[in-house]
């Protein structure tokens, strides 16, 4: 019984959430997949999130599709 409950709390904290504040990335790839995790139920999502990541290559800059929120790398 408490190995199951123990389980369950680490299933719940590590269960992406759209209001989560403390998503970050290390680059352009991993901000097109926290972008995935993050709209997950947002209509044509992967598609929105590949063109932000798409841009983001080209100018370091990832504009999430979702929340508008901003990420700046270096290394794109």
């Amino acid at each position: 019984m408490k190995i199951w409950h123990v389980i369950s709390i680490a299933i719940i904290a590590a269960s992406p959430s759209t209001t989560a504040t403390a998503v970050t990335a290390r680059n352009c790839s991993e901000a097109v997949l926290k972008c995935q995790i993050e709209g997950q139920k947002q209509p044509n999502i992967v598609e929105k999130c590949a063109a932000a990541g798409a841009q983001c290559m080209n100018t370091g800059v990832f504009v999430g599709p979702v929340t508008g929120r901003k990420w700046f790398f270096r290394n794109r």
